[in-house]
């Protein structure tokens, strides 16, 4: 999801969760949320993971910006109290941590897991890593101890950043026995534009593949950048005809979807 402005945020809703599911194959939503948009985007992001739930599909509900350790935790104790019940409900508690050294980055994770696990003992928590979740590796040879069932975040965006450059950083980070999730990739440049450059982003789909290594798009969004899925026209709740699906970025990433998750709503 994409929590920007407005042609992001129409789609924080049951009917185009419920559409992404049934008519996409997705088989998981990564909902963000603005730090300093609380007040207005609460509400939204939990709309969207009891749509998810109600789907029943994957929901990681993803703390967009950094911010202060304590104002991460009294909104994750929140979701916790709310979803830690529900097993497919995840938590990400800080997207792209950039300027910091891993030791700041993991004495921030280790206050906000520890504000979760008061709450919610196994639901599955995403670190953030270092240089804007591309270091893995610094994490995997000083890993969070403090509790269990953590993941480690890896974003790339195949324009920006070659794979054989790229995926080292990953590999380490396995090697070293910590689990890897890229909440966020692109076939596009980082920015969102650019080429969308198909040919690099299917040497990262195969490798995700055969390390068995899950993946959510950037982004449902309609804003006229390459990395929306859908049309500056398309329907805020569904559903979407092939006319408001963007080409190449939205076809390609939603056949993608469709020939690994197909049939995961009955």
């Amino acid at each position: 999801m994409y929590p920007w402005n407005q042609q992001g945020l129409q789609f924080y809703n049951a009917s185009a969760v419920g559409h992404l599911a049934k008519d996409l194959d997705v088989a998981i939503l990564r909902i963000p949320i603005l730090p300093n948009s609380l007040s207005t985007q609460t509400a939204l992001v939990q709309t969207v993971v009891e749509a998810c739930i109600a789907n029943g599909i994957y929901a990681i509900i993803d703390w967009h910006g950094s911010t202060a350790a304590s104002a991460a935790s009294s909104f994750f104790t929140t979701m916790a109290t709310a979803y830690g019940t529900t097993p497919n409900v995840m938590y990400e508690d800080w997207n792209e941590p950039s300027g910091a050294t891993w030791a700041t980055i993991k004495t921030y994770h280790e206050t906000v897991v520890a504000a979760i696990r008061a709450v919610d003992p196994d639901n599955i928590i995403f670190l953030g890593t270092p240089n804007w979740d591309q270091e893995p590796n610094l994490a995997g040879a000083d890993p969070v101890t403090t509790s269990t069932n953590l993941a480690y975040t890896f974003h790339f965006y195949a324009n920006s950043h070659p794979f054989a450059s790229y995926s080292p950083n990953v590999t380490k980070a396995m090697a070293d026995g910590i689990a890897v999730f890229v909440t966020e990739y692109g076939g596009c440049s980082s920015n969102g534009g650019g080429t969308f450059n198909a040919s690099e982003l299917q040497l990262y789909w195969n490798y995700l593949a055969t390390n068995n290594i899950g993946c959510t798009n950037w982004s449902v969004e309609t804003n006229g950048e390459t990395s929306a899925i859908f049309t500056t026209n398309a329907n805020a709740n569904g559903p979407w005809p092939t006319s408001q699906i963007t080409s190449p970025d939205g076809t390609t990433i939603l056949n993608y979807i469709e020939s690994n998750y197909a049939a995961t709503v009955n």
